[in-house]
C-alpha cells in the first residue's frame, strides 16, 4: 500500500501502520517534521516488513535547496545529541 500525502496531513493524526511506501511531494525547513511524518508509517502495529519513504524533488527547483539545508541541520542535531 502507499501513501501520498501532505506535511501537515502525514505529521499529525495519522497512523500508517499498513503502508509500505510512504512518499512526500513537499519538505519542511523542519528535520524533526520531515522525522515525524516518517515516524507515523515505522511504528508499532506496522505491518510491512519495512518502509520505502520517498521524497520528490525536481532537479533545479527550491527543494533541492531545502533537502541540502534540512540534511546540515540534522547532522547539526545529531553532533548535539550525541547520536
Amino acid at each position: 500500500r502507499v501513501f501520498i500525502g501532505n506535511i501537515q496531513a502525514a505529521g499529525t493524526g495519522l497512523t500508517l501502520t499498513v503502508s509500505s511506501t510512504v512518499v512526500f511531494a513537499e519538505m519542511s525547513y523542519c528535520p524533526s517534521d520531515m522525522e515525524q511524518c516518517e515516524d507515523r508509517a515505522c511504528c508499532i502495529g506496522q505491518t510491512a516488513a519495512s518502509v520505502l519513504v520517498q521524497h520528490f524533488v525536481v532537479g533545479g527547483s527550491l527543494d533541492v535547496t531545502m533537502g541540502q539545508k534540512l540534511l546540515e541541520k540534522q547532522k547539526i542535531a545529531d553532533i548535539i545529541l550525541d547520536i
